[in-house]
């Protein structure tokens, strides 16, 4: 089909600067002459046929009384319409497709005409823009043309409009989207960082690139990007995977040094405490086998010192290693029950320590 042999029909459809067509002051002129008439009782048969027809012509256009007094385009209007029109069918055949829709736009703009609206469908169409293309062409299919006083270029275009519309729906790229992992009112969903519903089915775009994002509170964003070419149809599916939850494991405790010291030394304690105490049993047997009369002999009276210091040495050894090992334990035991909280556990302090002295021993310290 030539698009340029529907152009020159449309063309002489416009009205030329040298067209005569009556304007509105005709209208209004017929209107008021049929005023006067009326009033002076004045109406003949030949005004009053007129003016029938006026009406008539007005019902069959879609307009009404009212729609008499509507400026018709101006000379300058035709003028600037018809320019336009020329040079945006100029261009359309060099197939600069922006310029002729620019230029068949202007022409819109000064006088609608269902032909402007067809090239600047198909402009859109060579464009890659087939969703505003498609709009277009259902414009000029809607409309309601006069079965009677239509312009053919008008009737011709409106049919060629339903024929191109038909093939453009079979090139529209189409694209499903696809979201797993949560359900779809949970889910936000953007198309080229344009909000779209996460259930809106199959969408109708133009050709070209595009980035789908998921995105859903407690998962990660899940995006992939397509490129459409005219005519097909894809499926995008996206997989939303929930973000692990980081437990943080307890803050590590301290050793508990100064009681395991404790502990230890009660240990060395009473191991002192028995060596000792096994060595001055010792030192008392001997001294019962030698010294047989009371007092005993000034020549024992070392070994008996050495007894009875091995003695002294031995009970202090079990006092101090026994209050010791006690105190250890039983602070290892209540720093393990207390569970302090982690500043705590910073910044303690043992402030327990072992007290040894002539007489006495045992462990000092505040609680």
């Amino acid at each position: 089909m030539s698009h340029a042999a529907g152009w020159d029909t449309a063309t002489a459809a416009l009205p030329s600067s040298g067209t005569k067509k009556a304007g509105p002051t005709t209208w209004s002129v017929t209107v008021e002459q049929f005023t006067r008439s009326l009033a002076s009782g004045t109406l003949n048969r030949s005004m009053r046929s007129s003016f029938l027809a006026i009406v008539a012509a007005a019902l069959i256009a879609g307009t009404t009384l009212s729609g008499f007094a509507v400026a018709a385009p101006t000379r300058q209007q035709k003028l600037e319409a018809r320019a336009n029109a020329n040079a945006g069918l100029k261009a359309f055949k060099a197939g600069d497709f922006s310029l002729a829709l620019e230029r068949f736009s202007l022409a819109e703009e000064f006088i609608h005409a269902p032909p402007h609206l067809l090239y600047m469908a198909r402009a859109n169409d060579r464009l890659g823009e087939m969703l505003a293309a498609r709009e277009l062409y259902q414009r000029i299919i809607d409309e309601e043309l006069p079965k009677r006083r239509a312009p053919k270029a008008f009737k011709k275009a409106q049919k060629d409009a339903r024929a191109e519309l038909d093939d453009l729906e079979t090139r529209i790229p189409k694209l499903s989207i696809e979201v797993s992992g949560l359900p779809p009112e949970q889910v936000s969903l953007t198309l080229s960082d344009k909000p779209v519903e996460a259930d809106s089915g199959q969408l109708d775009l133009n050709p070209g690139e595009y980035t789908v994002v998921a995105t859903a509170d407690g998962h990660h964003e899940a995006r992939q990007t397509i490129v459409l070419e005219a005519g097909q149809q894809e499926t995008v599916t996206l997989t939303l995977e929930p973000v692990p939850v980081v437990v943080e494991p307890p803050p590590e405790q301290p050793l508990p040094i100064p009681p395991l010291v404790l502990i230890g030394g009660g240990a060395v304690g009473l191991g002192v405490g028995i060596v000792t105490g096994v060595m001055a049993l010792n030192a008392a047997s001997e001294l019962r086998d030698l010294c047989h009369q009371n007092p005993c002999p000034t020549e024992h009276e070392s070994l008996a010192d050495d007894a009875n210091l091995l003695g002294t040495v031995s009970t202090v050894g079990f006092v101090v290693g026994g209050v010791a090992a006690a105190a250890g334990g039983a602070w290892l035991i209540w720093g393990m029950m207390a569970e302090p909280s982690s500043d705590e556990a910073a910044t303690a302090q043992w402030p327990l320590m072992p007290m040894v002295g002539p007489g006495y021993a045992g462990i000092t310290g505040r609680f």
